[in-house]
């Protein structure tokens, strides 16, 4: 029948009953029980299902063994769907702020009669679909690709007698748009190249599920590798997993004896369905010649005057250059009738070759205080290695100037405040 419990405060000094507290209702039911019901989820067999499609509907079949039960006793079986992550079995809750109920699919009952001590129920779980949400109503659909668990529990007329839970499982997965390869350098030719990056899948996959990672190494414009490097059963908890030299010190991509442009492709397979989940392409770099490769790289130096104003454009041009190498041109012009000569103007000019192998560099030397006779000097580098010199190649030029700043241009403008326009008068 019905009961319900109350409890008083006393006061010890005087005795005063101070007051009283009533519970609530509840039932005293008349039912039998062996005191010692147990329930096991059946091994779940895989720990990975696909996604309900428009085409496809998923489920998840297993059973439920019931032990220790009373014959002839009605009992009742109740289920619900829970993040593995979280132990939460409050999906809206966990997942939106606005909460909600969970979809119908998530949970559910079952009701027998045990016919013996022992008793199976064979139990599906449709899965209701990926998760939707309607901005307009503000109401969710479907549910996350997660890790999950079932948990249950065994009760009569509502009073509980037990509770147990299923393996974890993984329901659907996609790789993350936020996995990456790390960005990598220029190297040499015939190197290891050291490499890491990251992939990111959208559930927690708590130890669960195995992966291949399998990375190459290709030439700009091709689709074959020239070099691989795998990384086999990859396992890890949470939603992440770090790859790369980082974990082995030979876990290194080495280029072909082909210079030019390289990148690293990366592919994350599940092992479970041998699903290809997704791939990752790093940056372009270079893989260049050793500076001691670089002799058959040159240059020419040559002159020309401006038809007009007899100034010298000076053309600088490096030839059979190799892709990725770092080279430059440093240059000097002196006046080489002071002994020793002065200089007049320097500077450089540094640069990473493209594939073109040709660098063409033009100096016009219109303002140099005295030009009559210059002459430039230029040093050719790759990388720290001096490769070759050229010098005299010289001019003689009326170059224009205007170092008093008024306007007016001669070679030799020392004349201070001349009106613009003027003649030009000796100085």
């Amino acid at each position: 029948g019905t009961h319900h419990i109350e409890c008083t405060l006393t006061r010890n000094y005087d005795s005063t009953m101070m007051g009283r507290i009533i519970g609530n209702d509840f039932e005293v039911i008349d039912a039998d029980s062996t005191g010692t019901e147990n329930l096991i989820f059946s091994t779940l067999s895989p720990l990975y299902a696909d996604r309900t499609t428009t085409s496809i509907t998923s489920q998840i079949s297993f059973d439920i063994n019931f032990e220790d039960l009373f014959p002839g006793q009605s009992y009742t079986f109740d289920w619900e769907l829970c993040t593995a992550q979280y132990d939460q079995c409050e999906l809206y809750n966990q997942w939106d702020a606005m909460g909600g109920s969970d979809p119908t699919a998530t949970e559910g009952q079952i009701t027998f009669s045990a016919s013996s001590s022992s008793h199976v129920e064979s139990f599906t779980f449709t899965d209701p679909g990926v998760v939707e949400y309607d901005s307009q109503t503000g109401a969710m659909s479907g549910i996350n690709n997660h890790s999950y668990y079932f948990d249950g529990s065994l009760s009569i007329q509502g009073v509980p007698l037990t509770s147990n839970i299923s393996d974890d499982f993984i329901l659907g997965g996609e790789m993350g748009t936020n996995s990456y390869i790390d960005d990598n350098s220029n190297v040499l030719k015939n190197t290891n190249i050291p490499f890491s990056g990251r992939f990111n899948v959208d559930y927690h996959n708590i130890n669960l599920l195995e992966y291949d990672i399998d990375c190459g190494l290709y030439e700009d414009g091709n689709t074959i590798p020239v070099d691989t490097i795998s990384f086999e059963n990859v396992n890890f908890y949470h939603s992440y997993t770090y790859f790369g030299s980082q974990s082995n010190s030979s876990n290194n991509l080495a280029p072909t004896a082909t210079s030019g442009t390289h990148h690293i492709e990366c592919t994350l397979t599940r092992n479970y369905d041998s699903t290809m989940m997704g791939r990752i392409i790093g940056n372009d770099f270079d893989v260049i010649d050793d500076t001691a490769n670089q002799d058959d790289a040159s240059i020419t130096v040559s002159v020309d005057m401006h038809a007009d104003e007899q100034y010298a454009n000076v053309t600088i041009i490096g030839i059979d250059l190799d892709a990725g190498q770092e080279y430059k041109f440093d240059w000097t012009v002196h006046d080489f009738i002071p002994l020793p000569p002065v200089v007049l103007m320097e500077n450089d000019h540094i640069w990473v070759e493209g594939n073109d192998g040709v660098e063409t560099y033009i100096l016009n030397f219109h303002d140099l205080p005295d030009t009559s006779n210059a002459c430039i000097t230029v040093v050719f580098s790759a990388g720290g290695t001096e490769l070759e010199t050229v010098s005299n190649v010289c001019w003689v030029s009326a170059s224009i100037a205007d170092e008093d700043g008024d306007g007016v241009y001669d070679k030799n403008d020392l004349c201070e405040n001349t009106p613009t326009g003027s003649v030009v008068q000796a100085d």
